[in-house]
């Protein structure tokens, strides 16, 4: 096991090799959002020299490879089968030669016609040759989820281990070949385990599941073979589960999450069943996420900011001084390193910086960082609306975390958008957000919350949208728009309700709600009835979890769907939806404007063909931004000018 060390003369190195992109002129064309060559993931090889990188340039994705040590441009070396639709997700090097990739598509069912996500994994060598599609016939029951890697096996570079699930015998873990895609039963499938977890060096030593409602935690000792229940674990789980994260290296014991005090905490379990859990470290502000070493050790557990990071392994809490300086005034987060530790890839981005990566390698005698690329690489010279982090008091006196940006060189009162995030269970964090910065580009103030109702910031907060959708979130977020107005952050005679998902939830509700207050909605993906979504989600095994979240009462979900109150709606509505969601199905747009239609309301409804939940291509992002931007200009009458921003707030 390499252990990581990091010289302390290497830390002024390191920081002086650090460059600064030359700031912009002026806001971004639309077009900006689209230019050059986007990279969307960065993975390195184990001796630190490759790059594995999936880029989008012209509108198609591929996986290229480049020598960082080497002025010889990127290969690429993997495309997706543009007949069938499938698309890189996400890359790992296997080992020196052999790059893994996911493949991410969609199926449909062929009795009810329901589309369904779909993974393939395709393993490539370096220079392009010997490409295969590992576990073959995907679409075959048991073929649905084909990239669950657990274990990436160091010591065996041949094959990883992964969990792949059979109808009749349940979740099981498979040796695979990842050179001609043969498998192995590697651990026969357990009634109570719905996840599987490693040591990271091709040993099965965790599991736990849930079934009716009800966690089970199971372990494997040092050296055994049988499994043992968790009783101390289980038993502080009534209320809040454990998620097991990572075996400790060497011992009995493993880390996992867990709230603490209203947050997601790291903690430390016994795998022997002799001690209860420990608190390893919480923070008071957000939630945690630990991050990880190649061979699954927790190197560090960072809440959102990472300067307050908590670095486990000897020697990492150096590296972080380092990755804090070069950094300074941004997020960023490790994504990948070398088997040495020495060379690490770390994303990074701000408010107006967009994500970009960066290689810094401390591994010789001068260390050096290097900018691989950006994932809007249009956007470099270019102005970008800074935003600022804060509060404001809800109705009842509670201070809900939020995020405002505002347009360049704003004069007056710019037109206010509302944008109220999807989930529920999610939050916006401060940073780069393209739907913010097409917004702001055209001459909008963007105000974001972070609703009760949200993740991240623990269990209590969380659980306030749990069988009331349209109670606290919807609250909280019409409560921001009217503190906006009275702090004079926007124009009160053109505001705009812009979400998707959930946030188009929240959307159709205020065009239902308060459409005094508003010119217009705009919902994409967004959901407009519940009673439908119940039904929809009985196709997916998560049907339960949907049901918990928005409850059974016929009458609350009746009162809470905003379809079935499309008379009350005094304001113009755009739908925007994906033909091919199967998060929140097309039909929740379909009905919503089939109800506007019979009410006789105003209303646009734009369906994008071949489309899931996210909008991931550069052709469906355009589509959808522009159909945004174009109905905006119709009620808000707002345009972009050029100018430069004094700093705001960060958190």
């Amino acid at each position: 096991m390499t252990r990581f060390t990091l010289p302390r003369h290497l830390v002024h190195a390191a920081i002086v090799s650090c460059f600064a992109l030359a700031a912009g002129a002026a806001p971004p064309t639309l077009d900006a959002f689209f230019q050059g060559a986007q990279i969307r993931s960065v993975s390195i090889s184990p001796d630190g020299k490759l790059l594995a990188m999936i880029a989008t340039a012209d509108g198609r994705d591929f996986v290229a490879v480049k020598d960082r040590t080497s002025t010889t441009p990127a290969t690429p070396v993997l495309s997706p089968n543009q007949r069938d639709g499938f698309q890189p997700s996400w890359c790992r090097w296997a080992n020196n030669e052999r790059i893994v990739c996911s493949f991410l598509g969609r199926e449909r069912d062929k009795y009810l016609q329901k589309v369904f996500p779909v993974t393939r994994l395709v393993a490539v060598n370096k220079d392009g040759t010997q490409q295969k599609q590992l576990l073959q016939n995907p679409f075959a029951p048991s073929g649905q989820l084909n990239d669950r890697i657990i274990d990436w096996t160091p010591e065996k570079p041949r094959s990883v281990l992964i969990e792949k699930f059979h109808p009749r015998v349940g979740l099981r873990v498979l040796e695979l070949d990842i050179y001609n895609g043969e498998s192995d039963l590697y651990e026969a499938a357990h009634e109570y385990i719905g996840h599987f977890g490693t040591d990271g060096h091709g040993n099965v030593r965790l599991g736990w599941g849930r079934l009716d409602l009800r966690d089970y935690y199971y372990a494997k000792l040092q050296g055994e073979k049988k499994w043992r229940r968790l009783a101390r674990v289980n038993s502080l789980s009534s209320d809040e589960a454990f998620e097991p994260v990572a075996v400790i290296a060497g011992t009995n014991h493993a880390y996992a999450t867990r709230d603490y005090q209203g947050r997601t905490a790291l903690w430390k379990i016994d795998l022997a069943d002799q001690e209860d859990p420990v608190l390893v470290f919480a923070s008071s502000l957000v939630d945690v996420r630990p991050v990880y070493t190649p061979d699954n050790r927790v190197l560090a557990v960072w809440p959102d900011n990472s300067k307050d990071a908590l670095y486990l392994e000897p020697g990492a809490e150096l590296l972080g001084q380092v990755l804090g300086r070069l950094f300074k005034g941004k997020n960023f987060h490790i994504t990948d390193m070398s088997e040495d530790l020495k060379t690490v890839v770390v994303y990074s981005e701000s408010d107006v910086v967009a994500p970009e990566y960066h290689v810094l390698d401390l591994g010789g005698a001068q260390s050096k960082l290097q900018r691989v690329g950006s994932h809007f690489p249009g956007l470099d010279k270019t102005d970008l609306a800074r935003t600022e982090y804060l509060h404001y008091p809800a109705r009842d006196g509670t201070k809900i975390p939020a995020f405002l940006t505002k347009p360049v060189n704003v004069t007056g009162l710019p037109p206010l958008i509302v944008m109220p995030h999807g989930g529920p269970w999610a939050r916006d964090a401060w940073g780069f957000d393209s739907w913010v910065q097409v917004l702001a580009r055209e001459g909008y103030a963007v105000l974001q919350m972070n609703y009760r109702g949200s993740g991240g910031y623990g269990k209590a907060w969380r659980d306030a949208s749990l069988k009331d959708w349209g109670g606290l979130p919807y609250a909280d977020t019409i409560d921001g728009l009217k503190w906006a107005l009275e702090q004079k952050h926007g124009d009160p005679a053109r505001i705009c309700v812009v979400g998707g998902s959930f946030g188009g939830y929240l959307a159709l509700q205020a065009a239902v709600r308060d459409s005094a207050l508003l010119k217009c909605v705009v919902s994409v993906a967004g959901v407009s009835d519940l009673r439908e979504l119940k039904s929809d989600s009985t196709f997916f095994a998560g049907h339960l979890v949907v049901r918990e979240m928005i409850g059974s009462d016929p009458e609350k979900l009746k009162a809470d769907s905003p379809r079935l109150h499309a008379a009350s709606v005094n304001v113009p509505v755009l739908l925007v939806h994906g033909a091919e969601d199967w998060t929140v199905e097309p039909d929740q747009s379909e009905l919503m404007a089939r109800a506007l239609a019979a009410a006789n309301k105003p209303y646009k409804m734009v369906m994008i063909p071949d489309t899931d939940h996210y909008f991931r291509q550069s052709r469906e992002q355009r589509q959808l931004f522009v159909s945004i931007t174009d109905f905006l200009r119709q009620y808000l009458a707002a345009s972009p000018a050029p100018a430069t921003q004094t700093a705001a707030t960060t958190p």
